[in-house]
């Protein structure tokens, strides 16, 4: 019998019978009974609401991991693209430098024929 039906039945019967201690005892018996199984469903159901609660967060935060990787795999990309622009110049003016000095060397061998 259920907690509630057997406080109802105690709480009945001492009515009846006010003087009677073991339906008294029983009675409230019956009610701390009814009073545990009702605080643990109430338990139950709040780490079912944290689970929920916990799992809906998981799942926000999934997407927002993957843009996360996303934006710093193209932030890696945009350094790298960066780093070799930045070489590039420098090699240019090697090249340049080359240019010029193969521009004087003629100049130079040109002018000692003459």
């Amino acid at each position: 019998m259920p907690p509630q039906d057997a406080a109802l039945a105690f709480y009945e019967a001492q009515g009846r019978d006010p003087n009677n201690e073991h339906v008294k005892e029983e009675f409230h018996r019956a009610i701390r009974e009814g009073r545990k199984q009702h605080q643990q469903r109430q338990q139950q159901q709040q780490q079912q609401q944290q689970q929920q609660q916990q799992q809906e967060k998981e799942k926000e935060q999934e997407p927002a991991q993957e843009q996360g990787q996303q934006q710093r795999d193209e932030q890696k990309e945009e350094g790298a693209a960066q780093q070799q622009q930045q070489k590039q110049p420098e090699a240019d003016k090697g090249a340049t430098l080359q240019q010029q000095k193969q521009q004087r060397q003629p100049k130079q061998k040109g002018a000692t024929k003459q």
